[in-house]
């Protein structure tokens, strides 16, 4: 509040009037130090438009890299701060605000993918790398993984993994995509009928609504121990994709949406 009362009255005594634009204000606010380094958002260093510079959204999430007419484009690293994707990261190539090129992806947990990029979803081939050391080779296709490893299982000791699944100790999956046995992971008892007779299914975000719809995220560990993926309860992308391969290899409507088939399915 000084530095105001200081400039306004230097501006009085000098007989001028002065617009400050939002540049030198946030320069002065700065100065005196107003402003919290890790409260400001948008452009905070460089040049966000075309060159080089960080940015960070008002969740959180913040980007470094290169710009290109306003958007990610070139190298630069991503790191998320959503409840789907709280404290992931990409470092990597970009196209006009998608990961296209040659990147990492670094979830929290730790464990990592490596590989090719089109358009926001894996192609070709990648490696999966655990916290251990491990590595497991990953073939996708459209974001889809096409070799039945989609979460491969960290526990074991080989670095290596078949075509119908890895080679860790906890089982190898099947040609539904399935990790193991679901048994730890059991469907709640509110959800085995309502769920197959409400409009209400499982899909990316549900895990946001337990509190609405309690047994939510039990229900999605329920899932990604039927589809082979991280079991946290948490329905993202990478859940999505999974789902999606399962009702593929299932001949079930391709949709990531685990509604009436797909859970009638996954109960057999």
């Amino acid at each position: 509040m000084w530095v105001w009362v200081y400039l306004l009255l230097n501006i009085i005594i000098m007989g001028q009037r002065l617009i400050l634009t939002e540049q030198e204000k946030k320069n002065i606010q700065e100065m005196y130090g107003l402003i919290n380094e890790q409260t400001r958002t948008g452009c905070i260093d460089g040049d966000c438009e075309n060159g080089i510079g960080t940015f960070r959204w008002a969740n959180g999430a913040s980007y470094v890299g290169e710009w290109v007419n306003n958007k990610m484009n070139g190298s630069g690293t991503l790191t998320w701060a959503d409840d789907i994707r709280n404290g992931d990261s990409y470092e990597g190539e970009w196209v006009d605000d998608e990961m296209n090129g040659s990147g990492t992806y670094t979830w929290e947990s730790g464990e990592s993918y490596v590989g090719e990029w089109e358009n926001g979803v894996k192609i070709g081939e990648g490696t999966f790398r655990c916290t251990n050391g491990t590595e497991f080779k990953q073939t996708w296709k459209d974001g889809v993984e096409a070799s039945s490893n989609y979460w491969p299982d960290c526990s074991g000791s080989s670095g290596t993994s078949g075509s119908s699944g890895s080679s860790g100790s906890s089982g190898s999956s099947g040609s539904s995509g399935s990790s193991g046995s679901s048994d730890n992971y059991p469907l709640p008892e509110n959800w085995k009928d309502g769920i197959m007779n409400s409009k209400w299914v499982i899909m990316k975000g549900s895990h946001s609504q337990d509190k609405k719809y309690p047994g939510a995220k039990k229900a999605i560990k329920f899932v990604q121990s039927k589809v082979g993926t991280k079991v946290d309860g948490l329905f993202g992308s990478n859940t999505e994709s999974a789902v999606k391969k399962y009702q593929k290899d299932n001949n079930l409507t391709v949709d990531g949406i685990v509604g009436k088939n797909t859970l009638s399915k996954m109960l057999t």
